[in-house]
């Protein structure tokens, strides 16, 4: 409700059409006294009743009258007292305000018509609620109230844009985007319900308004440990992390094997990370020694409650940096051409022929054991047996400078084409 009072609005009383010229009448006033047709002195405007103060709800036209007696060719007016703004002379209106308009229904009375624009809306702060906390599982009801006009239209919403829970039974529930209504009824509230809810009141009048309500859930902390069996290389950097669910935002330490607390330092590096009521807790031990390795606690307590979380850690060797990259089996190619090479230097014969004959030795071995033909151990012997006896030795030149070493492992040859043939067998 508005008192129109607060408007200022006051009458201009008495316009006069008359044209009358300055003169004085015969006892020396100015104006002359009006005379009637008989020749009588006129009465002059009064005003027949006092003005009254209007007061109307936002929105709605406020009328204020003026009752005039003997308003003969005078002139009604209407003028705003604080602007000294002239609104209406008679029956036309002056002012470019379209909320404006008169009437005169009758001889006496003049009305002024003052139509109520739209009001934008207004939340009213001590009839909303504030910030709020609730214990687990409990209910907790959200007010917002506003005014305007036309009356505003009242939408919850989360901050976050995530989806409103509401539970319609002891176990059914449903999300929404948003809420209509000037409460919200949160019901056995849980800890991913917590967050910041939007009050928004809106009209037909822009801009609309709006109020952010948090919600808080309190509940014990929660710890969990993604890795509780860590190992690690000694002389490196060690990191360990907990995962920590609470409210109140808990506080949060480490020990090493519940002896002691661990603190930032030289040797340790400790930090952690909160969102809303997630905390990452992390760890990170330098230059790993023996007696570095035991077991880690990580610990969270609040007002509530305390929980904790164990990582065992243990000594691994380090990776390998340097292999052999062309390694081969004891009867590889590789340590058998060396050994050729060997006997052919030291008995005076040619590389060449020796690894030519190897050469045809691995095809013809390699043939028999792509068709799948592969032969048991006693029937190799044998035959290895006829090999050793009919194999021809290469040439040797006669040479009074041939020893009997080099003789020996000429007949070593024979010993090492069996050992070949094994190999590539198994």
């Amino acid at each position: 409700m508005v008192p129109l009072a607060s408007l200022l609005f006051v009458i201009i009383l008495l316009w006069s059409t008359s044209s009358a010229k300055a003169t004085y009448n015969t006892i020396g006033t100015y104006p002359p006294a009006r005379l009637n047709e008989v020749g009588t002195a006129q009465p002059e405007p009064e005003f027949g009743d006092d003005i009254q103060n209007v007061t109307v709800a936002l929105g709605r036209e406020a009328i204020l009258s003026c009752i005039v007696d003997n308003l003969g060719e005078y002139r009604v007016g209407w003028m705003r007292a604080d602007t000294q703004t002239i609104l209406s002379l008679h029956k036309k209106v002056i002012t470019h305000n379209t909320r404006i308009s008169v009437t005169h229904n009758e001889p006496r009375t003049w009305n002024l018509h003052i139509r109520m624009s739209t009001v934008p809306p207004n939340i009213i702060d001590e009839q909303t609620s504030g910030d709020i906390t609730v214990p687990d599982g409990e209910s907790v009801s959200l007010i917002c109230t506003a005014n305007g006009y036309p009356k505003p239209k009242i939408l919850w919403r989360r901050e976050d844009g995530d989806k409103i829970t509401l539970r319609t039974g002891r176990r059914d529930r449903m999300k929404v985007d948003e809420v209509e209504g000037s409460s919200l009824n949160l019901t056995r509230v849980r800890r991913k319900q917590m967050g910041a809810y939007v009050c928004i009141a809106k009209n037909e009048v822009p801009p609309a308004v709006m109020k952010r309500i948090i919600v808080n859930v309190s509940f014990e902390p929660t710890v969990h440990v993604p890795n509780q069996l860590v190992g690690t290389p000694l002389a490196s950097d060690l990191f360990l992390s907990c995962k920590v669910e609470a409210y109140p935002k808990p506080i949060t330490f480490w020990r090493k094997n519940n002896d002691f607390m661990i603190l930032n330092g030289p040797k340790y590096k400790v930090s952690e990370s909160t969102k809303s009521y997630h905390t990452n807790m992390s760890l990170v031990i330098r230059d790993v020694q023996d007696s570095d390795i035991g077991t880690y606690t990580c610990v969270a307590r609040n007002s509530i409650s305390q929980a904790e979380g164990q990582i065992r850690t243990y000594e691994i060797d380090p990776p390998a940096t340097n292999r052999p990259t062309t390694d081969k089996d004891a009867f590889g190619s590789d340590v058998l051409s060396t050994a050729l090479d060997h006997s052919a230097k030291s008995s005076g014969l040619h590389k060449n022929q020796f690894e030519d004959d190897h050469k045809a030795s691995v095809a013809t071995s390699n043939a028999s054991h792509t068709k799948g033909k592969r032969k048991d151990l006693h029937h190799y012997n044998l035959e290895a047996g006829d090999v050793s006896k009919n194999a021809q030795l290469p040439s040797v030149p006669t040479s009074s400078a041939t020893t009997k070493e080099e003789t020996s492992m000429l007949h070593a040859i024979p010993f090492v084409y069996f050992a070949f043939h094994l190999a590539h067998i198994f």
